[in-house]
């Protein structure tokens, strides 16, 4: 039977310093920025075994209140999916994010108080976590990642990591800002444990001080350097497009700093404030001009996040046509629209929001049907998704279909299980679905 919900409410956990959230998605409901939906908040005495419960009955409870049209913190939610979901019986956790402290050494201008403040967990987060693996809440958790506050400023970052290395068989990510460089960091992802993400934002050190709180640009860029020297793929920078780093010679000098510093062989993602409702043409134009500059100038693999797709795909039909004009003039960023010339069908992959955004908004769909979907989630396989069937990415081994990658965070790895496949990565769709 079909209901409302989302793999976030069915399967997350996002571990904040004193409350527990199922998501850490943001939207705009009558111009209020709403999301990262809170499930309780936690006591300092509460127990393990009481935890997991408070956990279930907590997830229950907003899945049921949604389902009965109750208003809950995800009313409106873009992401909320209507499919036949599985009745919430335990509590299940494939995506674990680990934000218990809020302790950093950078001020972002547009950081949320929930991951900014100096808040550190007023539980035992290895009890926990213990707990949880001991209750199978986490065995079939394949993604684990690091976010709030700084993490390899806390003292238990390696124990704790030990901890669910040991206990999953997960995908790591930490969420770093390198400022502060980690050998046991930078060890595990030359062994290929563990991909980071750091996010730069500017291309000079006084714009840099502008949007993160302070000057540290060559410090990161230093030790970002170290972190990628042996294995590139593992590290994805980040550009998060503000109202103060959002010009052309920006954009440039981020580019040029990248070519200088040799960084070109990491992946590279772009994205914008969550506190933008809506993001400007000029914005607009800027980041699809640091695509075509990386994608062209560089040679890198680029993406485009969720969180930019979403607001991307409301403004670019106001401004479509003034931007693509733009965007030819500059040799820069010429040609790195996805052209669907001799295209008639593709494969897609990903069964998500981005992918469901692509089919509605996107003119590159309104030539090109969809074969199929691909997801690397097994949750997902065999499901119909806007009506087509979801199959696992082995099925691409049967066809020579051009693929098109519809999916964000897990846009390196994808990458990597085509290489693993054997799928010839020439198959993937070239520049930008728009």
């Amino acid at each position: 039977m079909k209901s409302w919900s989302c793999s976030d409410l069915h399967y997350s956990l996002y571990l904040a310093p004193d409350r527990v959230r199922t998501c850490c998605q943001r939207f705009f409901v009558d111009n209020k920025i709403q999301g990262d939906v809170e499930l309780f908040t936690i006591s300092s005495n509460m127990s393990s075994s009481k935890f997991i419960r408070k956990a279930l009955v907590s997830k229950q409870k907003l899945y049921d209140d949604i389902n009965s049209n109750k208003k809950t913190g995800c009313s409106g939610c873009p992401f909320l999916l209507y499919k036949n979901w599985p009745s919430i019986d335990s509590l299940e956790v494939r995506h674990l994010s680990l934000e218990y402290h809020s302790v950093c050494n950078l001020k972002c201008d547009y950081c949320s108080d929930t991951y900014y403040g100096g808040l550190k967990s007023n539980y035992n987060v290895i009890n926990i976590l213990s707990a949880m693996y001991n209750n199978n809440s986490l065995s079939k958790c394949k993604s684990v990642v690091w976010g709030g506050g700084e993490p390899v400023v806390d003292k238990k970052f390696e124990e704790i990591f030990k901890l669910l290395v040991k206990s999953t068989s997960a995908n790591y990510k930490v969420f770093t800002n390198a400022v502060k460089y980690s050998k046991v960091l930078n060890d595990l992802i030359s062994k290929d444990i563990v991909k980071i993400t750091t996010s730069i934002d500017a291309g000079t050190s006084k714009v840099f001080e502008l949007v993160r709180g302070n000057d540290k640009l060559d410090i990161v860029i230093r030790n970002l350097k170290r972190y990628s020297s042996k294995n590139p793929k593992n590290v994805t920078i980040k550009y998060v497009f503000t109202n103060m780093n959002s010009s052309l010679k920006e954009v440039n000098a981020f580019i040029s700093m990248l070519q200088e510093n040799n960084l070109i062989k990491c992946y590279f993602q772009i994205s914008c404030d969550f506190y933008l409702e809506e993001i400007t043409e000029e914005q607009l134009f800027s980041m699809i001009y640091m695509y075509g500059s990386i994608r062209n100038n560089l040679g890198s693999n680029v993406f485009f996040d969720d969180l930019l797709w979403y607001r991307m795909n409301k403004s670019f039909i106001d401004h479509k046509f003034d931007i693509l004009k733009r965007v030819e003039m500059y040799e820069e960023s010429a040609h790195c629209i996805a052209s669907y010339d001799n295209i008639d069908s593709v494969v897609i992959w990903g069964a998500g929001k981005i992918a469901l955004d692509m089919i509605k908004y996107s003119d590159f769909f309104k030539h090109v049907d969809v074969d199929y979907l691909v997801d690397s989630n097994r949750n997902n396989i065999f499901n119909s998704f806007n009506g087509k069937e979801v199959c696992s990415p082995r099925s691409l081994l049967n066809n020579n279909s051009m693929i098109v990658v519809a999916s964000a965070q897990g846009y390196s790895s994808i990458i990597s299980d085509m290489k693993t496949l054997g799928i010839d990565t020439s198959r993937l769709v070239q520049g930008l679905i728009v």
